[in-house]
């Protein structure tokens, strides 16, 4: 079987290694997807820390086992929580396993197009230490169909903008330090919503954010849980 990865933090990062963290929850069907487009990323250096926040031994979390062992790709892993809490838990647990010096999320319905990850490191590494993640702008579809396409915003010292909604730096959309996110502070596993706001209101207190003027994430909203 696959390797179930053991829960605990890493201490240390490997330099040029990105994390994708990809939380599930009821979505078995459409993760694969998710996976795909993360494993075809045309930088190669990256681990996909998949998060299963279904209830533990229930109907999506044995779908999910049984589609995770379909996947061959050694840079996929699993990790199992002993329950659910919600997205923000998901993502703390993956972010608590990675290894890479930069880490992103990208949601189980969403897709990333093959160059994000390389565009995005790249830009990170021309940028000094004062800037914590770099974004991009996305794309949401619904049933297939374009709804609407993010337009370029403001970045640099965007502190106010993200608290005030003002922005579109999202979950999916930002590439981080791990340092960064080290010093600024992880998911408020007390949140039900605006999660996003919050993490990246912490970033932003502490760090700037480079926004890349490329369409790099699809969001689908067909599934509106």
């Amino acid at each position: 079987e696959k390797e179930i990865v053991e829960d605990r933090w890493v201490s240390e990062y490997i330099k040029g290694l990105v994390s994708i963290v990809i939380p599930t929850y009821k979505r078995s069907d459409m993760l694969l997807r998710a996976i795909e487009s993360a494993c075809a990323q045309t930088y190669a250096n990256i681990e996909v820390l998949v998060v299963d926040d279904n209830i533990a031994g229930d109907q999506y979390a044995v779908e999910l086992r049984e589609k995770f062992q379909s996947i061959n790709d050694s840079r996929v892993f699993l990790i199992e929580q002993e329950k659910h809490i919600n997205g923000a838990a998901a993502r703390n647990a993956g972010i608590k396993r990675a290894k890479g010096e930069y880490i992103t999320f990208l949601d189980d319905d969403d897709v990333i197009v093959k160059e994000k990850i390389e565009i995005q490191v790249k830009e990170l590494e021309k940028l000094d230490s004062t800037w914590g993640a770099v974004s991009c702008l996305k794309k949401i579809y619904r049933d297939g169909k374009l709804v609407k396409a993010t337009i370029p915003y403001r970045d640099g010292d965007i502190f106010e903008d993200i608290v005030s909604f003002m922005t579109n730096v999202t979950t999916g959309t930002a590439l981080i330090r791990r340092a960064a996110l080290d010093d600024a502070g992880y998911w408020d596993e007390n949140l039900r919503r605006n999660q996003d706001i919050q993490l990246f209101s912490y970033l932003s207190n502490k760090y700037k954010i480079r926004l890349i003027k490329q369409y790099l994430l699809i969001a689908d909203i067909s599934d509106e849980q």
